[in-house]
């Protein structure tokens, strides 16, 4: 897991938005505008074949983050990328919008609002940006997708379904850990695949620690970061760490075989680890290479 530093990238970002924000203003702000979908057909008029506001953004992020998807680590570019909103898109009032204010620095609070109370009296100059289009609320997440079985073909996005990351989350809350450089420290990956958010304050105990695990829990069930495929593409990465193997040049055959006798596996678990037998599954590798360090696991 990694941090994500929203300080680095807030002028460029704020000097885009704002300009944006300033066109759309040009003709006329509506209560019900969804300037997120604005953003995917808006473009400078000034600078000759101008690439969409979204699409600026978008890379701007990537490129922040090291090409990576916030939550799973996954290499991702811009066909497989969605921005994810860290306070959802479709937040339906100021209320739950405000559950998320403890998360945030008070600098990075004041640079956004509620994009309905944005909507409902927009004022120019804009220094605070509507929450669906804030830099500060935006990260670049993987779209979730797999391969759906072991006949079919990773690129053919009519036969996948989102299994994990922003789109699984949908509207949920979840904690913004991602924006917390010890939160993110307090994440392990284990060596059977699996990731865990234990509780490392000592000093909380008794309720207080049984809801906070119960939330780092649900955190990590809403974005399914331990679905099957991560368990197993984080299960192999370990293995051809400790062999000093790697995914393009390792006998496939051999992992999977050693994999399957040597770990006291379940059924599905089995199940799974036989599908990295079809090339469709086995590229996934090359987009997890992140794991392929002994030291991130524990």
């Amino acid at each position: 897991m990694e941090y994500i530093d929203k300080s680095q990238g807030a002028l460029q970002a704020h000097s885009l938005l704002s300009a944006f924000l300033s066109r759309c203003q040009n003709g006329g702000f509506s209560p019900n505008d969804d300037l997120y979908s604005k953003m995917a057909s808006d473009r400078d008029p000034s600078v000759p074949n101008a690439d969409t506001t979204y699409n600026i953004l978008r890379r701007q992020l990537l490129q922040e983050n090291n090409c990576r998807c916030c939550y799973c680590m996954r290499n991702i570019e811009d066909v497989n990328t969605t921005l994810e909103h860290i306070i959802p898109n479709r937040i339906s009032n100021q209320v739950r919008y405000d559950e998320y204010q403890k998360f945030y620095s008070r600098a990075d609070w004041q640079k956004m609002i509620f994009s309905k109370s944005f909507l409902a009296n927009p004022r120019w100059p804009f220094r605070s940006f509507p929450h669906t289009i804030a830099y500060e609320n935006l990260i670049p997440s993987c779209n979730g997708k797999f391969a759906k079985n072991i006949s079919g073909d990773i690129h053919a996005h009519d036969d996948r379904v989102s299994k994990c990351c922003n789109n699984k989350r949908g509207e949920e809350f979840v904690i913004p850990f991602v924006l917390n450089q010890q939160m993110v420290n307090e994440f392990e990956y284990k060596r059977n695949g699996y990731v865990i958010w234990p509780v490392v304050d000592t000093t909380i105990r008794g309720e207080a620690r049984k809801k906070l695990l119960f939330e780092h829990k649900r955190t990590i069930d809403i974005l399914n970061l331990n679905c099957l495929e991560l368990v197993t593409i984080r299960r192999i990465w370990f293995f051809l760490a400790t062999t000093q193997s790697d995914c393009a040049t390792v006998d496939k055959d051999r992992v999977i075989l050693d994999l399957t006798d040597n770990e006291n596996l379940t059924s599905e678990e089995i199940t799974m680890l036989q599908n990295f037998w079809y090339d469709n599954y086995w590229c996934l590798l090359e987009e997890y290479r992140y794991f392929n360090d002994i030291n991130k696991f524990k």
